[in-house]
């Protein structure tokens, strides 16, 4: 069972949209530090393991679209 109440995929996906509308990688992750308080810590280390999965993935499409200008 997921500590994130199986909402994993969504979350994968709403750090993916952040990226394309101009968020960076550090900025992602800094939400996860900023929820710590408020959604507990072992919460906020499970969506920050799904966040960097997406980012690991999400790399490759986002260093082709810089390449485009």
């Amino acid at each position: 069972m997921s500590l994130l109440g199986g909402v994993d995929p969504q979350l994968a996906g709403q750090v993916v949209t952040s990226l394309r509308v101009g968020l960076k990688p550090e900025e992602v992750v800094e939400v996860f530090v900023h929820l710590a308080p408020y959604v507990g810590v072992p919460k906020a280390l499970a969506g920050l393991r799904v966040a960097a999965a997406a980012l690991e993935d999400a790399a490759p499409r986002e260093a082709d679209r810089s390449d485009l200008g």
